[in-house]
């Protein structure tokens, strides 16, 4: 039930003994493609909903580029590999990553800040800089809610 081919199989996904519905309103195990679709169509589907603006050609090639790679596939898949949902997610962009460079950082918090209050950053920055406690350059959520409560004053 196995479909492979270098140039027409892109990743490969679980497909054997899958616990499915089947005819007759019943419950089994199943294998083959159609069974290892699911997994691949809701690993594209949960990097779709984490990052809704990217494109469907960045959440293919997120997929393709965080297989865990198999040996024995060499030659046979695309990507020599099965997909990874935990690699997949976590080469996408972080929540507060404001400027995608897969860090959060100040300026991350400063942009943020700047196109949620719409004023200038580096006004911001005098404040996020006094009010960093901890001294550690990052813009916590106590910090958000004491500059934002004081630019609104």
């Amino acid at each position: 039930f196995s479909n492979h081919g270098s140039t027409s199989v892109d990743v490969m996904a679980p497909g054997e003994d899958i616990y499915s519905t089947k005819v007759g309103n019943t419950y089994g195990q199943m294998s083959g493609t159609s069974m290892a679709a699911g997994f691949v169509s809701g690993a594209a589907g949960l990097l779709r909903a984490r990052s809704p603006k990217d494109s469907r050609t960045r959440i293919k090639e997120i997929l393709l580029t965080t297989v865990d790679v198999i040996a024995s596939t060499d030659g046979k898949i695309l990507t020599k590999g099965q997909i990874n949902i935990f690699n997949a997610l976590a080469a996408l962009p972080l929540a507060g990553d404001v400027n995608k460079d897969y860090n959060q950082t100040l300026e991350d918090s400063l942009l943020g800040l700047k196109t949620f209050s719409g004023r200038p950053s580096d006004t911001i920055s005098q404040d996020v800089l006094h009010w960093d406690g901890n001294n550690d350059h990052q813009l916590g959520l106590p910090e958000t809610i004491h500059v934002l409560q004081q630019r609104s004053r």
